[in-house]
């Protein structure tokens, strides 16, 4: 199949590379619902990285859209998946540690990003995988065990969030290809995802599902500067 021609963006965000100061004058941008759900958060550390993180979600997309970060209003859809109204794009988010990813374009898609998960054991395995990958799983080398087990998380989330089902099924019902990009399947649904595998910050893994195959994403990197993303 020939890749699709639509256009794709992936921004990269550093979230713990914004003064303080700035940040806390950019909250001015959200909504009610983010400010409370900014607010309920006890740990100054995950304030933080949530309002960056929600503030740069806002300026970026409003760039794609041509509109004002604070004019954006979010919907959720029918299981919870984030959108925004009247917009005709669909979006994706996910941000792991000081880092955070968004995919824009214009059909449904999802994007995850994970720091590589430390010591990965058995147990955990068991509740990712399927009994096919689990089985090659077990046969690596230490070394190769947190690495491929992160893949296939960021796999697995980036599907949950493109599907738009939450938690309507479980991890092991999906079936990734055993090389990326291909195309992955969740039992008992009749629509497949492609999955591609992204650049990500060292000790990142990050991965982009979409109905399609499709060219290599347009990356950017978020500017806290100018407040908007540029070509990498």
């Amino acid at each position: 199949m020939k890749p699709s021609q639509q256009p794709i963006a992936i921004t990269l965000i550093d979230l713990g590379k914004v003064d303080e100061l700035a940040l806390q004058t950019q909250s001015a941008v959200l909504d009610d619902q983010e400010r409370q759900r900014w607010q309920r958060l006890r740990q100054p550390l995950h304030q933080r990285r949530f309002l960056a993180a929600h503030v740069a979600l806002r300026y970026v997309l409003a760039d794609w859209l041509g509109s004002k970060a604070e004019q954006l209003a979010f919907a959720a859809g029918e299981y919870g998946k984030p959108g925004l109204r009247d917009a005709g794009i669909d979006f994706s988010f996910s941000h792991s540690g000081d880092w955070a990813l968004l995919a824009i374009g214009p059909d449904a898609l999802g994007i995850d990003i994970e720091a590589l998960i430390d010591r990965p054991s058995e147990r955990l395995a068991q509740q990712v995988l399927n009994p096919d990958e689990l089985a090659q799983w077990s046969s690596l080398a230490e070394a190769e065990r947190s690495p491929a087990l992160t893949d296939a998380w960021t796999a697995r989330e980036a599907l949950l969030k493109a599907d738009g089902g939450g938690l309507r099924w479980d991890l092991q019902r999906a079936r990734i290809p055993s090389q990326l990009p291909g195309w992955a399947e969740i039992r008992g649904q009749q629509r497949n995802w492609w999955l591609q595998k992204l650049s990500a910050p060292p000790g990142f893994a990050a991965c982009l599902a979409t109905g399609e195959p499709v060219e290599p994403p347009t990356t950017y990197r978020f500017n806290w500067q100018t407040l908007q993303p540029e070509p990498t």
